[in-house]
């Protein structure tokens, strides 16, 4: 159980030892304490979540638990309240959606300031492993970087936009303050998918995490004159 887990509309869970957190399309993550009594899985919120609000410590039965699959059933009033009334979640394990039918062209990744120590930073990865990086303020260099991705590096950014759901990525209307806002925009298949927002599906979860550090792990190599990346403005958002 203890694995990220994907469901129809862009639905996730994952579960470590004792948290898990749950992904809803068009409201925020809830962040939980677990345990497993039988076949019930009790939870406890962590902290205020305004789109959760009056579900108490929510139950749900485990109707099916695979190493492939999971069905969760609200058991009780706060369990149906969280999940709007839907009798099943139905989840499969994230690792079995990879596919090897992404033929990648290239990507494009900004992170935008905040009011604090946010990284601005954007770049472009090309299929022939090319990163062109532009550093601003808090970025791990500033200025204009180049570097060619090891064959490990470029495998791991295959693998992760293989289970990130690139077909159904989509994004919803967030009103935050002090975050910074994220773009990233994949040319694949003779098709482009471009997702902008201050906080992504967590069904791309890991593929995020590797794009927000992958500049502070790779030797990036100072270029000799400036380049211009794509036109973020020009990009279509959804």
């Amino acid at each position: 159980m203890q694995k990220a887990w994907v469901g129809p509309e862009l639905a996730y869970v994952s579960f470590d030892s004792t948290r898990c957190v749950f992904d809803f399309f068009g409201r925020f993550p809830i962040d939980m304490t677990y345990r497993i009594n039988g076949d019930t899985l009790l939870l406890q919120s962590n902290g205020l979540h305004l789109n959760f609000r009056g579900i108490g410590n929510p139950q749900f039965r485990i109707k099916r638990l695979t190493s492939d699959s999971l069905v969760l059933v609200p058991a009780d009033p706060g369990a149906v309240k969280m999940v709007r009334g839907q009798p099943a979640l139905y989840y499969v394990s994230q690792a079995i959606t990879a596919t090897d039918t992404i033929r990648f062209d290239s990507l494009y990744f900004k992170s935008s300031l905040c009011y604090g120590e946010c990284p601005a930073m954007e770049y472009q990865i090309s299929k022939n492993r090319q990163l062109k990086f532009i550093g601003g303020s808090h970025a791990v260099k500033e200025g204009h970087y180049t570097d060619v991705l090891s064959d490990s590096t470029y495998k791991r950014l295959q693998y992760l936009l293989s289970i990130s759901a690139l077909d159904k990525l989509k994004a919803w209307e967030q009103r935050i303050s002090d975050v910074p806002r994220y773009t990233v925009a994949v040319w694949y298949n003779n098709k482009r998918q471009v997702i902008y927002n201050y906080r992504l599906p967590l069904v791309m979860n890991q593929l995020f995490k590797y794009l927000l550090t992958l500049p502070a792990n790779v030797p990036l190599q100072k270029s000799g004159h400036p380049f211009v990346l794509v036109n973020p403005d020009t990009l279509t958002r959804k």
